[in-house]
């Protein structure tokens, strides 16, 4: 641990990266399955995850070479300063409309099953002012709250799965492999831009304690995303079968609202869990924001990053508030996973390291 320095241990950026890539996509990631590979949704979860590790494997060999230095500062050695306030700018856009999309995906949850009566200005704007004081703090700041939360996200949640499984049938993920291969291999680089909260790893890498260690750690955090996804995939599938699935709104919700615990000592766990959510869900806007604020302060080359965090509340605000329904949020959602998602993950990375090779700047 360490106190008001910005920096955080390989620990915590460990459990930083489980929380930034289990929070929005987890209750929808089961019918973006559905959707994209029919009954082998639960496949396209597994390819989707091996992806993910070739992302975090290239993000990496980038962060290796330049372990003390954000992309914003060996990007501009290698690329100069216009290319890299392109690059910025695009990295701000990417972080500002996952914020606010995830909000309102967030808010609609909360209203839909808690609040009914709650404008959803009011529900946005509640969680963005306590995300932005939070941010404003600090990266360490962020990893103390992480420690607190990840034992009450996963722990209820994992309990609740438990309970479900004497109820699946697994016969509706059977036979295997019934939809093209070409489909199967779409569905799982659609899921694989699940994981793209990895590309904040070009950011946070520098504020560890040994940044030249977090290789492992990394790709054991994603791995743990993954192995869980694909657990959640398949206990979704068996309960409610690939249609099922494709009509649930919410299909990880409609999970805890079915299955019982046994004693019955909870009259609305889908109401406990939702609660459980929101500080998965505070924890990835949180690291948005503060890195959005980063970005800014590399950029322009300022001496402090927390006042620069409030300009762009009302930003993410209004941004949030133009879908009109989840239908919308999800097309939105993929929309920038499809066009911003690869640019950031693999496209920006690559080229870094070959031109960092070329000109033999950086680390080995």
């Amino acid at each position: 641990m360490f106190s008001a320095n910005d920096r955080i241990s390989v620990r915590q950026l460990k459990i930083l990266v489980i929380l930034n890539l289990f929070s929005t996509t987890s209750l929808i990631l089961p019918r973006m399955a559905a959707e994209a590979a029919g009954r082998d949704g639960w496949i396209a979860v597994i390819l989707g995850t091996i992806l993910a590790l070739l992302y975090v494997l290239i993000i990496m060999h980038l962060a290796y070479k330049f372990p003390q230095k954000t992309l914003i500062e060996y990007s501009q050695t290698l690329l100069g300063k216009v290319l890299t306030f392109i690059i910025g700018f695009i990295f701000i856009a990417k972080l500002i409309l996952s914020a606010a999309f995830g909000l309102r995906l967030f808010s609609e949850l909360i209203k839909e099953v808690l609040l009914d009566n709650t404008p959803i200005e009011v529900i946005i704007m509640s969680m963005l002012l306590v995300v932005v004081y939070v941010a404003r703090k600090g990266y360490e700041c962020r990893a103390r709250v992480a420690e607190i939360l990840i034992w009450i996200i996963f722990i209820p949640i994992i309990l609740v799965l438990i309970f479900a499984l004497p109820q699946v049938n697994f016969s509706n993920i059977l036979p295997v492999f019934v939809n093209e291969p070409k489909d199967i291999l779409m569905g799982g680089y659609i899921i694989s831009l699940t994981y793209s909260a990895v590309d904040l790893l070009l950011l946070a890498i520098p504020y560890t304690d040994r940044p030249r260690e977090t290789r492992k750690p990394v790709i054991k955090a994603v791995l743990l995303v993954g192995i869980f996804n694909i657990i959640l995939c398949i206990i979704t599938f068996g309960l409610f079968g690939e249609l099922g699935t494709r009509r649930q709104i919410w299909p990880v919700m409609t999970i805890m609202q079915v299955v019982e615990i046994p004693g019955s000592l909870l009259e609305r766990q889908d109401g406990l869990m939702i609660a459980f959510w929101i500080l998965s869900i505070f924890a990835v806007i949180n690291a948005y924001v503060f890195f959005i604020s980063i970005i800014t302060q590399k950029l322009f080359k300022l001496k402090e990053q927390n006042f620069l965090v409030l300009p762009f509340l009302p930003v993410i605000f209004l941004l949030a508030l133009i879908p009109n329904n989840v239908v919308e949020i999800y097309e939105y959602t993929k929309n920038l996973m499809s066009y911003m998602g690869v640019f950031l993950l693999v496209i920006i990375p690559v080229i870094l390291i070959g031109l960092a090779k070329k000109r033999k700047i950086g680390e080995a």
